[in-house]
């Protein structure tokens, strides 16, 4: 039963879909095939591995580490969605979540943390984001179209009432019908 019990587990926990890994004192004692296809290391790559190797940087990883030590402590679980690297470098978008399994006096211990690849929510979210702005600029040129239009319509305007009055003063002038000689042609003019 012990055996059978073992076999249904194992088949649990080694999945697919949710990545889980062991840590023991900063290094992974055990992964799931999850962990294979989400960060792209296979095998031997996982045996001892530091968990920084999957992080872009030192400062959000001794961050996670700080954070999910405080968690620990108190006896919480710890949860986070942060951006990690895979293997060949590029980002991948995770959903952490941890445990502490065993805690010992010189700080070290071994905890249980399952990992999802959220990566496509991260991606529409974004995709959003991008859509939202992209139409709040959009209704912004719509608007300042809207003012540019009035403006140049009344602008127009202004200009169009005088110059229809210089320009009939030049047809009279041009036609003859003021004469030169006559007092009302330098008015006109």
């Amino acid at each position: 039963a012990l055996r059978q019990l073992n076999a249904e587990q194992a088949l649990m926990l080694d999945n697919d879909l949710i990545g889980i890994i062991r840590v023991r004192n900063q290094r992974v004692i055990w992964k799931n095939r999850a962990m294979d296809r989400i960060f792209g290391y296979s095998g031997a790559e996982w045996d001892d591995m530091p968990p920084r190797k999957l992080y872009f940087d030192d400062e959000t990883f001794e961050g996670m580490v700080r954070a999910r030590g405080e968690i620990f402590r108190s006896g919480g679980r710890f949860r986070r969605q942060l951006k990690m690297q895979r293997k060949d470098g590029t980002p991948v978008w995770i959903d952490v979540h941890g445990t502490l399994m065993s805690h010992h006096a010189d700080n070290s211990g071994e905890a249980l943390v399952m990992l999802s690849d959220i990566t496509p929510i991260k991606q529409a979210e974004q995709a959003r984001l991008q859509a939202t702005e992209l139409q709040a600029q959009n209704a912004q040129l719509l608007e300042t179209n809207r003012i540019k239009d009035l403006l140049l319509a009344n602008l127009s305007h202004e200009l169009r009432t005088p110059l229809n009055a210089m320009l009939g003063f030049a047809h009279l002038l041009q036609s003859g019908v003021i004469a030169p000689s006559s007092p009302r042609f330098r008015g006109a003019l």
